[in-house]
């Protein structure tokens, strides 16, 4: 999936200019925007990944493994949190996690960003 961001003006944000946050594997073509007299970056696009490496995902983890865990919560979203665990759980998903890392707010993430 891919978008377009073009012809825009960010100014005198306190943070980034332009925040995309993209899911798996998207395609964006940016083109004639100005970011001026922001707090953070002028363009900032963060893919799902980068965001879920941040909550404890292995920086290492195959993007077919965060596919299959995508489709599968995609076939389980109106599930309880604990079968949407064991459904990742069987398809061997928890070795793709750091020590410490939360599973639930792992697949929160994972559920929102199928939800856009």
């Amino acid at each position: 999936m891919g978008f377009k961001i073009h012809n825009n003006i960010s100014e005198g944000n306190g943070g980034d200019g332009f925040r995309v946050n993209v899911g798996h594997d998207a395609d964006v073509d940016m083109g004639g925007n100005i970011a001026r007299r922001n707090g953070g970056q002028g363009f900032n696009i963060v893919s799902l990944k980068d965001n879920l490496v941040t909550l404890g995902l292995k920086p290492e983890t195959p993007d077919i493994e965060l596919a299959k865990a995508q489709k599968i919560l995609s076939e389980k979203s109106g599930e309880t949190i604990e079968r949407q665990k064991s459904a990742l759980k069987g398809i061997g998903f928890s070795r793709w996690l750091s020590k410490g890392a939360e599973l639930s707010t792992i697949i929160s993430l994972i559920l929102q960003s199928l939800s856009k």
